[in-house]
């Protein structure tokens, strides 16, 4: 437990007083709360915005510049329109290409185009 030493110089009310102690009352409690959880996936009030594009080809470039850009959250939504590349090749590649662009604030609706598998 912190003690704290107040020096009062001049002649202070006990309402003063109690009103100093219970600010500091306060401020002790409040350092002494669990550390907040992280903010939920709808938490704030904005409503999702929704993007569109196509034809990646794998080359996210575009999208992480976008995402930087725009300022994006997980509950924004980017449908790609096709041939977005993440099935090209059926083994490892693809899976670090899905690891990548799951680390970017957005949501991704990825529709199949003729070179997905």
């Amino acid at each position: 437990m912190e003690h704290i030493t107040i020096l009062f110089l001049t002649a202070v009310g006990l309402q003063t007083v109690s009103i100093i102690l219970l600010l500091f009352q306060l401020a002790a409690v409040k350092r002494l709360k669990a550390p907040r959880a992280p903010k939920p996936y709808c938490e704030d009030a904005a409503p999702p915005r929704f993007f569109i594009t196509g034809d990646k080809h794998r080359d996210f470039s575009e999208v992480r510049q976008f995402c930087r850009d725009r300022n994006t959250r997980r509950k924004d939504v980017l449908i790609i329109l096709g041939d977005s590349g993440f099935n090209y090749y059926e083994d490892a590649r693809d899976d670090k290409l899905k690891a990548e662009i799951s680390r970017l604030q957005i949501t991704l609706l990825c529709l199949h185009g003729n070179k997905e598998c």
